[in-house]
């Protein structure tokens, strides 16, 4: 099935399956269940004829896992979303510090007043990445993003059940529990947010930052050189890189990103990791966070280099001449990434 087909056959589901079940002739049940082969037979008898195996393709492919199947595959439900009366049966769940909401801008000065509403629907939807939350709030407008304190919200006793999509639902979000983020630009890999006043960049596309301290046998540290245009020279810096900025692989965990970007920047793979520590980048600026990992026991397998779009240089300098050879290099008019410093401290 192509794209198009897919997406409007998700959408048909999402109408019988959490609105109007009747436009098929169908009934769900008190949690919101159907069975998969009353399903199919409504659809084809008004002329929305589905297989089985496209069926499981769309529940299977859909962007947001709107639906899932029981545990014997017998039964279809939507995980979310419902205007007609279900009970979803979810236990609640204590959520994290903050989740977020994406609203058209239209929107915001009724909810300064009110706070969010669950409206027609069952429960206000709530998300733990901003990529998702911006792109509900962008169907209808250009969006605004919200973050809710919703840990705080739940320390005053209201409660938060989480999907198996790990979409958080909550009954309402009074407005004192509500902080706004205004888009004021975005470009492809970055996005300019205004927070209560406070204006900073956001990279767009991407689950993490990853930072690799590699030490070799002989006590030399791996560092990498390339030219970084805000800047305008070269700079010494660690291996690094971002997570989950593949498509298709949005939930590449950290560790494999890691490993991904010492290969092909350096041409290394290592055959032991250690999650050091999470630090911020630059607090004022972005709210970008890097994870630390160290790497040991390596062996080089390519020239590294990086992917088509960079060049760079790499470098093995012994640890215990690293401070004079970066003298040597800043003398020489190029820049070093403060990280190389810091990962000293984390060098036995």
């Amino acid at each position: 099935m192509n794209q198009t087909e897919t997406k409007k056959i998700s959408k048909f589901l999402s109408l019988v399956l959490r609105h109007q079940p009747e436009t098929i002739g169908i009934e769900l049940d008190a949690a919101g269940w159907i069975d998969v082969a009353k399903l199919l037979d409504a659809m084809a008898r008004h002329g929305k004829p589905l297989t089985r195996e496209k069926l499981e393709f769309v529940v299977r492919t859909n962007d947001k896992q709107r639906f899932t199947f029981s545990e014997d595959g017998c039964r279809i439900r939507a995980n979310q979303g419902h205007s007609v009366e279900v009970e979803l049966g979810y236990e609640p769940a204590e959520p994290p510090e903050i989740l977020l909401h994406g609203t058209p801008r239209r929107f915001l000065e009724m909810i300064r007043q009110d706070g969010l509403k669950k409206m027609a629907r069952h429960d206000v939807h709530l998300h733990t990445d901003e990529e998702t939350a911006s792109a509900v709030g962008q169907r209808r407008g250009k969006p605004v993003l919200l973050r809710i304190r919703a840990a705080e919200m739940a320390k005053q006793g209201y409660e938060f059940f989480v999907t198996p999509n790990d979409i958080w639902l909550t009954d309402e979000v009074p407005p004192e529990f509500i902080e706004i983020d205004a888009v004021i630009a975005q470009t492809k890999y970055l996005r300019l947010i205004d927070r209560a006043g406070w204006t900073f960049a956001q990279r767009v596309g991407n689950t993490g930052i990853v930072c690799i301290i590699a030490t070799m046998s002989d006590d030399r540290l791996i560092l990498v050189e390339q030219y970084r245009p805000p800047v305008g020279c070269t700079v010494i810096e660690l291996p690094a890189g971002l997570a989950g900025d593949i498509p298709g692989q949005q939930d590449e965990p950290l560790q494999t990103a890691a490993e991904r970007e010492l290969l092909e920047e350096t041409g290394y793979v290592a055959d032991q990791w250690q999650q050091l520590a999470t630090v911020a980048s630059s607090a004022g600026m972005t709210d970008e966070v890097v994870t630390l990992f160290r790497a040991s026991g390596l062996t080089r397998q390519t020239a590294g280099g990086g992917d088509e779009s960079e060049d760079i240089q790499v470098h093995t300098v012994p640890v215990d001449q690293l401070l004079d050879w970066l003298d040597k290099r800043t003398a020489a008019g190029v820049l070093v990434d403060s990280r190389v410093y810091a990962a000293l401290a984390f060098i036995d």
